[in-house]
């Protein structure tokens, strides 16, 4: 008997079963009787080695067992292997992005030796004067290193991201040092002119207690077409929550509501602040490009290695743009999230910084003079809560600061309309008159030189401050930190800064 080979026993049970009276078996009587054994064996591999391999195994068990094989009767049996095989294929990529999209709203991903030390090595380079002293004498880099070494598991600072909200720094700095830090150059200062502030107090009248009230005395006020937009905006936003209200008998409740539902019926009044059009807005999840050029800052023309696949920006609910530089991005939710949830912890402390972090990246190409005066500005709904958050770069040409606003709830009941509604339109206005701030700082640069002698400075400074990790679920197929399908890769990835994700 000759050297026995893989699944020889099944095989062997296979012929036993199909042989006829002159000890003869055919190849396509062995198919169809290990057509299913066939199928689930199938690893991924060469389908022409797959097939290869079993015509193999068969014709010498065949000859173990002194069966003479006989003639087939070219009905192609193996092609209807071929078709399962890829119809199983196509469910099972299905079904795995389904549950890589599951698996990545738990994060938990483990950062390996490598990717560790390829940040700390970027810390470490961070000079002395820049790594932000606070009055204590602490230096908030050298905290951002210490948990960057500690953890475990994938984090912000490994982008190189301070978020001053984050539970995670109280442990590293006292509530004082976490205020200077977060107070230090702040772009996020709440500036509403006199008349748009009389305006909102109108509406703190207590004789107001149903939705018509608030809607009569807000179409009282006459706002000419052409002059008065963000009078004509809160006399709108006013009227579009009153109806709201209205339809709902003065007492919202909207647990129900999809991210579509609580994006365009309960914050409009956000996205319709822009309708003057000096800031430009995109709507239905479009990718961000900042994001796109830094995730294929590396992509070049193919020389001794192939030209690496393109991957798109992160998608994201609404994008802020101006002189085609992206100033900012929305990220809504459904109803019911609240803020122990993995869809505000994902998107608002990883997905929207990350994205405002790479469009400040691109700011900063553009005017690296003012790296330390530009910021981008996100808008965070979750549920009936909205915070606004500023990324900056206070100090040096690493660390990028997130600060927060409060959190503040959209009115549930008619009784706190004007107690709950005036700070969103306040915070609303907030992000946009920062938006506007940044555009001037923007346009304050000095002419560019023609050939610049000693490299491009610029793409080194973005190249430190941005890292991205990217996973392979071990069947070559990519994601992104996100559990995105590689965010759409259309070609090959680079496979430096990838993991095999061993626990899908």
């Amino acid at each position: 008997m000759s050297d026995r080979v893989l699944y020889y026993d099944e095989i062997a049970s296979s012929l036993i079963s199909i042989v006829k009276d002159v000890n003869t078996v055919t190849y396509e009587d062995f198919l169809i009787d290990m057509k299913t054994f066939i199928i689930d064996k199938y690893n991924n591999q060469n389908l022409n080695e797959f097939r290869g391999s079993w015509k193999t195994k068969f014709k010498k068990i065949a000859n173990d067992l002194k069966y003479i094989v006989g003639k087939d009767n070219n009905n192609n049996i193996w092609a209807s292997i071929v078709a399962e095989i890829k119809e199983k294929r196509t469910r099972e990529q299905h079904k795995h992005r389904s549950e890589s999209s599951t698996s990545s709203a738990s994060s938990n991903r483990v950062l390996t030796s490598a990717e560790k030390a390829l940040v700390i090595e970027f810390y470490n380079k961070i000079e002395e004067k820049d790594k932000g002293t606070l009055s204590t004498g602490k230096k908030i880099s050298e905290c951002m290193l210490s948990l960057a070494n500690d953890s475990i598991f994938e984090h912000p600072v490994h982008s190189y991201i301070f978020d001053t909200s984050d539970p995670v720094w109280d442990t590293y700095f006292t509530k004082e040092e976490l205020k200077e830090a977060k107070n230090y150059n702040t772009k996020l200062r709440v500036d509403i002119p006199e008349e748009l502030q009389a305006y909102l107090s109108s509406f703190e009248n207590k004789e107001f207690t149903t939705a018509s009230d608030y809607y009569d005395h807000d179409l009282e006020h006459k706002f000419p077409l052409g002059k008065y937009f963000n009078e004509r905006w809160i006399q709108e936003s006013v009227v579009s929550a009153c109806e709201l209200f209205y339809y709902h008998q003065n007492q919202l409740n909207l647990k129900e509501y999809l991210e579509g539902n609580m994006l365009h019926e309960v914050w409009e009044f956000v996205y319709k602040l822009f309708k003057d059009r000096e800031i430009t807005i995109k709507l239905g999840e479009p990718c961000s490009i900042a994001t796109s050029l830094e995730k294929n800052k590396k992509r070049c023309l193919e020389a001794i290695t192939p030209r690496e696949r393109k991957a798109t920006g992160s998608k994201i609910d609404v994008i802020f743009n101006a002189d085609n530089t992206e100033l900012g991005a929305c990220e809504a939710g459904k109803g019911d999230v609240s803020k122990i949830d993995d869809k505000y912890l994902n998107d608002g402390f990883k997905k929207l910084p990350k994205t405002l972090r790479d469009m400040l990246i691109s700011q900063i190409l553009v005017n690296p003079g003012k790296a330390n005066s530009l910021c981008t500005v996100g808008y965070l709904m979750m549920g009936l809560h909205m915070e606004l958050l500023v990324v900056d770069m206070p100090f040096g040409n690493l660390v990028l600061r997130v600060v927060r606003s409060c959190r503040l709830i959209y009115p549930v009941k008619i009784k706190n309309f004007a107690v709950d509604f005036i700070p969103l339109l306040e915070l609303a206005y907030t992000g946009k008159h920062i938006m506007q701030n940044n555009i001037n700082v923007l346009d304050d640069r000095k002419r560019k030189k023609l050939i610049d002698d000693d490299g491009d400075s610029n793409d080194d400074l973005a190249a430190n401050m941005s890292t991205y990790f990217f996973y392979e679920n071990g069947q070559g197929k990519i994601y992104d930190e996100q559990g995105k399908d590689a965010m759409e890769w259309v070609e090959e990835v680079d496979p430096f800064h990838l993991e095999t994700l061993t626990t899908l």
